[in-house]
């Protein structure tokens, strides 16, 4: 597996240590895909990070009914791994924009 930098390899100590990392980002203003995004949560279980897209067009909430009820900010949820559990390009781009910080 390629070694981004920042990011650690695939090992699942390595990989904990990298969610470690982002869960301790939550809050931080990132650049994702030249749009700038706060870390909003990290999902161990499916391995993604959420972001929360920052001065884009709310977009409306449904309720649990279908009903639209608010409007939010737009969010992301970007894996930090493909299919074949290789690194994500954008958790690339992520990890180097906190190690700026």
């Amino acid at each position: 597996m390629a070694e981004y930098p920042g990011m650690n390899s695939e090992s699942e100590h390595e990989s904990n240590d990298d969610l470690q990392r982002l869960r301790n980002a939550i809050g931080q203003v990132v650049q994702v895909q030249d749009r700038a995004c706060r870390i909003m949560e990290v999902l161990e279980d499916e391995a993604c990070v959420v972001v929360e897209c920052l001065g884009m067009d709310k977009t409306i909430q449904a309720n649990q009914f279908g009903d639209a009820t608010r409007r939010v900010a737009q969010t992301r949820t970007i894996p930090l791994y493909d299919r074949e559990h290789r690194p994500n390009p954008d958790i690339e781009l992520l990890f180097e924009a906190l190690q700026e910080k």
